[in-house]
């Protein structure tokens, strides 16, 4: 006998190749329901990460992810109850939904994503409209112009806008947009912050615990924020001496120094961090997110000790993608970050210290010593040498004996 949807399929009036299309799809997807270890609920958000899942694997055409979005859509409309429909989003913003599943099929990171989103929110907000689709190129180059006249942001803050603005277009809404002629945000030139290995000292005295651990493996291995806190046990080789960094930004690989002054007191941290493992795998928990193709090749990776974060958070949480597991994430940024802003504070730094600046300090200190240009590059994992010369403008370069006109007058 056949199920409602079928015979609703049936009689809806759909071309007889459009209605064996959705016919297909929808069972596709109703027994991916099925065999899903627990068996998924055929609802909205199950939909959403079937259609995520299945353009990642097969790449789809454009043609073929608007045929499954069809499909998909009119069994929801169908099989979900009518009181629902004013929940259910709406044509217009069905943009949302199209743009996060185009930056997952890519790779983006989440906070890329994150804010993309925020800035196309934005778009949608100065247009006084929910369909993005709908919009004209002079539209987008009225916002883009707005943000440096009348909000005068940096930059690097527009350049992330016409980023996002033009992602969404090219690669979401299927067509270029011009948006030369938009009034663009004067770059400002700024000489890099660093902190003499006097000032470095103090700061990091400042920290205690696992925060002045972290901060130490900033400065002793030159690593971002985002590096240090998803580095996992099999990232730190004692043996070798290298902090391996993996997927860093732009999805590079790299090696760099482990401090020796850090090997005996990471050891004995990881040691402390396993007990704690064991005992979240004894309580039934599941262990550290993995990617998603990692996670299907490996299934069992996830609760694998090699493969737990170095910084583990104090609290077990539930995972955003997966409410049913529960986890023990990494540290979140902002502990780090406030950490080290209290740090400068207690030990009277006159400059506005942060997490980076230890990353830049790292770089300055290690060419002030001798360190070859190209050797710092490749620690720092920058794609352009021009980038890491920047430090070169603020290292205290030994022999410079340069005094100002000032100093030679008579007192």
């Amino acid at each position: 006998m056949k199920e409602f949807w079928e015979q609703s399929l049936t009689s809806s009036g759909l071309a007889r190749p459009q209605m064996d299309s959705f016919r297909r799809i929808i069972s596709w997807f109703l027994t991916d329901c099925r065999q899903s270890s627990p068996p998924t609920q055929p609802n909205r958000m199950a939909g959403n990460e079937f259609y995520r899942r299945m353009a990642h694997a097969r790449k789809p055409s454009r043609e073929l992810r608007a045929e499954w979005t069809a499909a998909l859509g009119w069994y929801f409309d169908l099989m979900e109850p009518k009181a629902d429909a004013q929940a259910r989003p709406s044509k217009a913003t069905n943009w949302v939904v199209e743009f996060t599943n185009a930056v997952r099929i890519r790779h983006f990171a989440s906070r890329t994503e994150k804010a993309y989103l925020l800035w196309l929110r934005r778009l949608a907000k100065f247009l006084e409209s929910d369909n993005l689709f709908e919009a004209r190129d002079e539209d987008l180059r009225a916002f883009l112009t707005h943000l440096a006249t009348v909000e005068k942001v940096a930059a690097a803050t527009q350049n992330q806008a016409f980023n996002a603005v033009a992602f969404f277009f090219r690669q979401v809404a299927g067509r270029e947009v011009v948006l030369r002629g938009a009034v663009r945000a004067k770059t400002a030139q700024k000489q890099t912050e660093v902190l003499t290995r006097e000032e470095v000292s103090r700061v990091l005295a400042a920290m205690e615990g696992t925060m002045q651990r972290m901060g130490r493996l900033i400065y002793g291995s030159g690593l971002r924020l985002n590096e240090l806190i998803t580095l996992r046990v099999k990232d730190l080789d004692f043996g070798r001496g290298v902090v391996v960094v993996k997927a860093g930004k732009w999805k590079k690989d790299r090696q760099t120094v482990l401090p020796e002054q850090l090997v005996g007191d990471l050891q004995r941290h990881l040691e402390r961090v396993k007990m704690q493992f064991e005992s979240d795998m004894a309580a039934g928990h599941s262990g550290a997110w993995l990617p998603e193709a990692l996670a299907r090749k490996y299934p069992s990776a996830n609760r694998d000790w090699i493969w737990q974060w170095v910084f583990p958070s104090r609290r077990i949480s539930n995972d955003p993608n997966a409410p049913h597991l529960h986890r023990r994430h990494h540290v979140f940024p902002q502990g780090v970050q406030k950490a080290v802003v209290r740090a400068g504070k207690l030990a009277g730094i006159a400059k506005r210290v942060y997490p980076h600046l230890l990353r830049h300090s790292f770089a300055t200190h290690l060419l002030e010593s001798g360190a070859d240009v190209r050797t710092v590059q490749e620690l720092m994992g920058h794609s352009h040498l021009s980038t890491t010369e920047k430090y070169l403008h603020v290292m205290q370069k030994p022999g410079l004996s340069i005094k100002s006109p000032l100093d030679g007058l008579a007192g």
